[in-house]
């Protein structure tokens, strides 16, 4: 009975939110998960259109050598490289020799982006297991009663993605013999984009881990897509509800800058909007990623203006897709010219930040 008992204790096992490894052992607890997403992506691009993103980027990887040297003995880093290059191979190497069983690596391979593209004309990848297929079901069904029919059926690919993460992490921590409690646990996002990749997987990352607190975008730790950024003073960001932080920065003509950005996400999440009062509307501007003026414009899925509110989309990081003129929950910026710091930031905060109105109820 003893060497039986002894058997079933050996096992690891999930109890609610907690993985636990070894009821004989005694695990190590993770307070603190580090998403690092696709670090030195422009790191090929030296000359070129890319440069000034490739400077941009080697100011920020020493800036990642240093916060992996701080991360702490309860914490851990979960790694995704994406370029090959030396100094891509360099920055992971240094993580695994600093970190050893606390730096868990996605490899490069690992990434089924892109499988669900308008059509399915790629299909469902048949390398998934039953257990991550069961899940990718539920999550569409979940999606479809939260979201009706009209919403880009290729967010499914990051759901699917997000899933083989996130059983690749569970299985390393368990045979690391490290443990989380997904209600206490706290995380930061730090890679590229900012706007884009980091953002958006990170925070499906800590859905499908269970985590109750939304990631924490680090943009002193990142590199953005929009270009302005890239020149801009990076002020502030603040945590807001609904699992959304708004992030200000000066830019180069002196605006103010504000961007809504969500921490934790699922497919099924409706898209979510700030409405900022419209007596306040002069002096505001919305652009696109890409630096493009989208307001003063016409009302669309990620801006849209009535008698009372301009609603801005806040952004779950993802991409535009064609036959999209704008993708729903794409990051927009708002601009603010003539505002001191404090009113624009006040003007921001006490914005509510609503679901979108046009899913079905």
């Amino acid at each position: 009975m003893r060497c039986l008992l002894g058997l079933l204790l050996s096992f690891p096992l999930w109890v609610g939110n907690v993985l636990v490894l070894n009821a004989q052992a005694q695990p190590q607890v993770i307070k603190k998960i580090y998403f690092l997403i696709h670090p030195l992506t422009w790191v090929n691009h030296s000359t070129g259109k890319f440069k000034t993103y490739f400077e941009y980027e080697k100011d920020i990887e020493v800036r990642w050598y240093q916060a992996i040297s701080a991360i702490g003995p309860d914490e851990a880093l979960v790694l995704w490289p994406m370029t090959k290059s030396k100094r891509a191979d360099d920055l992971v190497r240094y993580a695994q020799t600093t970190l050893g069983v606390r730096c868990v690596t996605i490899p490069r391979s690992k990434d089924w982006y892109g499988c669900c593209e308008e059509g399915g004309k790629r299909g469902i990848p048949a390398k998934l297991d039953r257990e991550t297929l069961a899940g990718i079901g539920q999550d569409l069904v979940e999606a479809m009663l939260a979201r009706g029919e009209k919403w880009p059926v290729d967010e499914m690919s990051q759901a699917m993605t997000a899933r083989t993460w996130v059983k690749d992490i569970q299985s390393a921590f368990r045979e690391r013999g490290l443990r989380i409690d997904a209600a206490t646990v706290q995380s930061e996002a730090w890679g590229e984009s900012f706007d884009g990749c980091m953002g958006k997987w990170s925070s499906f990352l800590a859905h499908y881990l269970g985590l109750q607190s939304p990631v924490a975008m680090r943009f002193e730790l990142s590199v953005p897509d929009a270009p302005f950024l890239l020149e801009a003073t990076f002020l502030e960001s603040i945590p807001l509800h609904r699992n959304v932080r708004l992030f200000l920065w000066k830019a180069r003509d002196d605006r103010l800058v504000g961007f809504y950005q969500v921490g934790l996400q699922s497919v099924a999440d409706r898209n979510l909007y700030a409405e900022l009062e419209s007596t306040e509307l002069p002096g505001l501007e919305v652009q696109d990623k890409s630096g493009n003026k989208i307001w003063p414009g016409e009302n669309s899925v990620l801006v849209e203006r009535n008698e009372k509110v301009l609603r801005v989309a806040v952004s779950r990081n993802l991409a535009r897709r064609p036959g999209w003129n704008y993708a729903p929950g794409e990051p927009v910026y708002v601009f603010g010219k003539g505002f001191t710091l404090e009113a624009f930031r006040t003007f921001l905060m006490q914005a509510p930040i609503v679901e979108d109105s046009s899913a079905p109820e």
